[in-house]
């Protein structure tokens, strides 16, 4: 993939924002999936692997310790996405996704240079149990988000003088849904 004219968004050591169109940007890569469906669910694993090696870069979203990484993306990514049939009308639906290690803004230091850190893989496991109920249209579930607790951290590929956003931490969810039929 490349990309002429980028619109590119910077702050300035007094918050002020601006866009600007910038050069040229690029990276290359490769996606696989695998998918399986059968009566007692369906089971979907993808990789993604990308590299901005030998391509031209936008200086602000560079990491000068690794030509093939973005600031804020990981090179590599795996997912899963599954279900499966417990029983008539009860699922399991486990899910997965695992991101390589990112480069990011993460402090300021002392004499207001942005510090730039490799942080570390992330994986992000849920799992969501669901009932249909005899009545027509209920089901009732419950799911656990981030159940490793690894508190995903949004990362910002500019240097906005402020650390990572937190992302949700732990998260336990109820259920109760009816769809109507018209």
């Amino acid at each position: 993939i490349n990309t002429n004219n980028p619109i590119v968004y910077y702050t300035d050591s007094t918050s002020t924002d601006y866009y600007i169109n910038s050069g040229k940007s690029g990276t290359q890569g490769i996606e696989a999936e695998y998918t399986l469906k059968q009566k007692w669910g369906h089971i979907a694993i993808n990789y993604a692997y990308y590299s901005a090696a030998n391509k031209e870069k936008i200086p602000d979203y560079e990491v000068e310790d690794d030509g093939a990484a973005l600031m804020a993306f990981a090179n590599h990514r795996v997912n899963l996405n599954s279900y499966f049939n417990i029983a008539k009308k009860l699922t399991i639906s486990p899910t997965l996704s695992v991101y390589g290690p990112r480069y990011g803004y993460t402090s300021v230091d002392s004499t207001g240079t942005s510090v730039v850190e490799q942080l570390a893989p992330t994986a992000l496991l849920n799992i969501y149990l669901r009932y249909e109920t005899p009545l027509k249209g209920l089901s009732v579930g419950f799911g656990a988000y981030d159940i490793l607790n690894q508190q995903f951290k949004f990362i910002q590929p500019y240097d906005g003088y402020h650390a990572p956003l937190p992302g949700p931490g732990r998260e336990f969810v109820f259920r109760l849904q009816y769809i109507l039929n018209y």
